[in-house]
């Protein structure tokens, strides 16, 4: 096998530069905005070299130049472990961009994740881009999945745009869920709506409860007729008889 390979093959390298090169930042570079670039460690596109020290949680999406590759499910120091969109335990919110559709990205340990439980108006067309929904807020919208396909087995399957070159550069985005961004209490409003009599009322918390005060309502009776006779009404009298 090797005199084969040695006869019949000629490996070189991807890249020029040297692994783990340094490159010069602009001044106020904010690495928190944007993206980390980590090289692929292994046989397969599950490893990552950065971690923790370099701001990856659990969570993070994780992107090659061409399209959405996975999610961050595991951190260490230094590495992080990704979960392909191709894994069997694989789930992500996605949908239709011509028709906003929407589906469950479904790995299944095949090339082509199957699109589950797929809601949309119109029939899905062969090529439908198909991008991350952010329902959830696990993954934020908008990144490119690949393209919708019919499987060998009838269903509608995605053609991965990860899968448009080999796999040796990723950039892991530091993306929190939305539901982390702010704290519960900070979402309460201060001062709730104003009621029909014009007065705001204060929130729950933390400000006392403080009673609105009712508008004192007289009670007024109906009027009566000045008109009317309030005293027994008497029959009226008979006409009086007319004498021929």
């Amino acid at each position: 096998c090797a005199k084969v390979l040695r006869e019949h093959f000629t490996l070189a390298p991807v890249r020029a530069e040297a692994e783990g090169s340094r490159v010069t930042l602009n001044e106020g570079f904010d690495a928190r905005a944007i993206q980390l670039t980590g090289n692929v460690v292994g046989q397969v596109a599950s490893i990552a070299d950065a971690g923790a020290d370099r701001g990856v949680v659990e969570g993070n999406p994780v992107m090659s130049e061409h399209g959405l590759v996975g999610r961050v499910t595991g951190v260490a120091r230094d590495v992080s472990r990704i979960m392909l969109l191709t894994d069997v335990e694989s789930r992500t919110p996605v949908l239709v961009a011509r028709t906003n559709g929407r589906a469950i990205l479904t790995g299944d340990g095949g090339g082509n994740p199957k699109l589950d439980y797929l809601r949309t108006h119109d029939p899905l067309k062969e090529g439908d881009r198909i991008l991350t929904s952010g329902d959830g807020g696990v993954l934020p919208r908008g990144l490119p999945v690949g393209v919708a396909v019919k499987g060998l087995d009838g269903g509608w399957r995605v053609a991965l745009d990860a899968d448009a070159a080999p796999i040796d550069f990723v950039q892991i985005l530091l993306f929190k869920d939305f539901t982390q961004l702010l704290q519960p209490k900070a979402l309460e409003p201060s001062v709730l709506p104003p009621t029909a009599t014009g007065a705001p009322v204060a929130a729950p918390t933390p400000v006392a409860q403080t009673p609105v005060a009712q508008a004192p309502v007289a009670q007024v009776p109906f009027a009566k007729n000045p008109a009317a006779k309030t005293g027994p009404v008497k029959a009226p009298a008979k006409p009086a008889a007319a004498s021929h």
